[in-house]
């Protein structure tokens, strides 16, 4: 490793028999002019929200300096259903050439869902229908959701089917319905 700017001087010095010298140098301006090179970056890739972002970093190599100072930065945007994570990692020589590398990574979220507690159909006498079941959902990014019902009555010759359906739909308009 040599610092930026430096320079190395040679000598040769030839002597005869008689002890007469002769020296003669060469002085070497040692420069860098050449930025790092990628030697791989991670990806671009998308993520479901609820995974954890990826944490390959790039490795970088340089023709005059083995150990480069490195810096990474992080930035996040939000547009109310998909994020957008970008990530810079830049690799810096002693010579202050520099290369950039630039990650993209939209986390969204395209997962239903669940219903907790919908229950199973059932045949009941008409003065023993059970009461509509207090259903719940969860979901991988939208923290609370509100559960809709809506049931329905189609008569038949002796009673009638009763249909309930629970919904809920998240914040990204992914929505299941039972």
């Amino acid at each position: 490793d040599l610092d930026c700017g430096s320079i190395i001087t040679r000598s040769w010095t030839a002597t005869d028999n008689c002890g007469n010298a002769t020296t003669v140098s060469q002085t070497i301006n040692v420069i860098d002019t050449e930025d790092p090179t990628v030697v791989s970056a991670p990806q671009d890739v998308t993520i479901q929200c609820d995974q954890p972002e990826p944490t390959d970093m790039p490795v970088f190599a340089d023709n005059c300096d083995d150990d480069l100072e490195m810096t990474a930065q992080s930035s996040t945007a939000f547009d109310g259903c998909t994020t957008l994570i970008t990530k810079t990692c830049t690799a810096i020589d002693d010579c202050e050439n520099e290369v950039l590398v630039t990650q993209i990574i939209p986390s969204s979220d395209t997962t239903d869902p669940d219903l907790l507690g919908v229950p199973a159909d059932v045949t009941a006498e008409c003065d023993n229908v059970p009461a509509a079941a207090d259903v719940t959902s969860t979901d991988n990014c939208t923290d609370t959701m509100e559960v809709f019902f809506a049931d329905g009555f189609e008569p038949m010759d002796c009673g009638y089917v009763l249909t309930r359906i629970w919904s809920a739909t998240d914040n990204c308009g992914n929505t299941t319905s039972e």
